[in-house]
């Protein structure tokens, strides 16, 4: 798996960096720097060669402590064998995690069906869940909002037409 080089939580960037010094100074393979939107991993460089999995694993337990601390969570943060227990299990969900061979993710049919916001086949103004569809895997991809002055678009229970 990629590490990201930086993401979002709660509206805030996380820039993801890479540190020749970190074991060297701070015994550590990973920090989270919340005050700086930063996390910090040991390279490998030199003397310290670690496999693909144990840089893996240092960023979800850094990422795991940032959660945390957006959440608020200040007696958990510090919680090293709960983060370390989240980390583990969320590298594993994710480095294992199976894809369609087509690229194409899967979607719950039930995003495309009538639901609010559409009367009779027809898309009204209001709150709806709106769906786009990826016509080269057939699925169909939802996000919530708002439509206003669409006219003339119609939809069926299970899909677009």
């Amino acid at each position: 798996m990629k590490i990201p080089s930086a993401f979002m939580l709660y509206g805030q960037r996380i820039v993801v960096t890479w540190r020749t010094d970190l074991v060297d100074e701070e015994d550590k393979t990973g920090q989270a720097v919340f005050r700086r939107n930063v996390i910090e991993l040991q390279s490998n460089t030199g003397g310290i060669q670690r496999p693909q999995t144990q840089i893996e694993s240092s960023f979800f337990h850094e990422l795991v402590h940032y959660v945390l601390f957006m959440l608020n969570k200040d007696d958990m943060v510090s919680d090293e064998e709960f983060v370390d227990g989240v980390a583990r299990l969320l590298h594993q969900a994710l480095t294992t995690a199976e894809y369609r061979q087509d690229g194409c993710g899967l979607v719950d049919p039930g995003l495309v069906s009538a639901s609010s916001g559409i009367d009779s086949g027809r898309i009204k103004p209001g709150p709806v869940v709106l769906v786009s569809v990826d016509r080269s895997c057939g699925t169909a991809i939802s996000e919530r909002g708002s439509l206003s002055g669409i006219d003339g678009d119609r939809v069926k229970s299970g899909g677009v037409e």
